[in-house]
């Protein structure tokens, strides 16, 4: 449902202390602990598969040696450095989250590949242009910034635990009861409009965390979700994939004060306007989701929209790059060969 999660994290305590928490929450689940790892480098036939040579020499037949996907089904893999995951690689994945499997077409052998999964991409980059590809970046909800965290900021080690205690089936019946409001999807699109994401995939991950923030809410008792509920999931999904931050402060000083006749012209637009309550709803939700936030995290988020701007490729890692080896050759010329 969600795909999963960019954790933008060096190396250090801060992400091994959440990377235990991680696994402690998965383990108690009942998926297989240690999390799968695939390497940034990792090729095509241990990816997907491919002819087992040893085993096809001894039994005189093809033999089909599984490739890592194949146990990767109905569990979470982590993807180490996924700044530098190669585009081939990234296919692979991205086909797997969107299907749930993968067709294999290797040596002779085919074969679809159950691999359910979710992905928990470490993304390593220092510099600007290291970004994660953005095929991954659209198919996972959540974006963590850890490196803004220091060790002492952290909260108790209690919190770690606070999520063993649900029942994921109890949870997803409730999720099955609630749905939104029109006025409610219309906001989260106006709200994705004014932060420059043009992906509906994007608003269908947050509709989802809204919908599942309300369903381990026990104080909440309605079937649809509140707007802190919206306010939480705009924050959680939107906001770290803006390309563009409005600031509502500086729209609200700019605009001009009306006359009292354009007040009562307005008053009467809005009451008969049925778009009125979406507006209001779409701007509240808005600047209570960026009030959320600390000053410094929306800054490094501006900062990010602002890179994101500028790079619209993969990065570095898997680029087509032109090869002087290949291509027409050209016809052999009379004379000494200059060089």
């Amino acid at each position: 449902e969600f795909g999963g999660v960019i954790v933008h994290a060096r190396s250090g305590p801060v992400r091994e202390r959440w990377m235990q928490a991680l696994e402690q929450l998965a383990r108690h689940h009942g998926l297989v602990t240690p999390l799968r790892k695939i390497p940034s480098s990792i090729s095509d036939e241990n990816l997907l598969g491919g002819l087992d040579i040893e085993t096809t020499i001894i039994s005189g037949k093809p033999v089909f040696r599984p490739g890592l996907l194949s146990h990767c089904h109905r569990n979470l893999v982590i993807l180490p450095m996924a700044e530098r995951l190669e585009a081939g690689t990234v296919a692979r994945i991205a086909a797997a989250l969107d299907h749930g499997s993968i067709q294999v077409e290797r040596d002779g052998h085919g074969e679809r590949i159950a691999c359910a999964m979710g992905v928990i991409a470490l993304d390593e980059s220092i510099e600007e242009d290291e970004v994660v590809n953005p095929k991954l970046m659209e198919r996972c909800a959540f974006y963590l910034d850890l490196d803004s965290l220091a060790w002492r900021d952290l909260p108790d080690t209690k919190l770690d635990a606070e999520f063993l205690d649900l029942d994921p089936v109890g949870i997803k019946e409730r999720v099955e009861q609630i749905t939104l409001r029109d006025e409610q999807y219309a906001a989260l699109i106006g709200i994705a409009a004014q932060l420059g994401i043009e992906s509906l995939r994007a608003v269908q991950f947050t509709v989802r965390t809204a919908r599942h923030l309300a369903a381990i809410d026990f104080d909440w008792q309605q079937d649809e979700p509140s707007q802190e509920h919206l306010e939480r999931a705009v924050t959680l999904v939107l906001l770290p994939r803006a390309t563009q931050i409005p600031d509502m402060a500086d729209e609200t000083q700019a605009e001009d004060e009306p006359t009292p006749e354009q007040n009562e012209e307005a008053n009467s637009e809005e009451t008969q306007s049925p778009n009125h309550e979406t507006d209001v709803l779409e701007d509240q939700v808005l600047e209570a989701a960026q009030a959320a936030i600390p000053r410094e995290l929306l800054d490094r988020l501006t900062q990010l929209a602002l890179v994101r701007q500028k790079n619209h490729s993969a990065g570095k890692a898997g680029a087509s790059q032109f090869s002087s080896q290949r291509g027409r050759p050209m016809g052999s010329k009379p004379g000494m060969p200059s060089g």
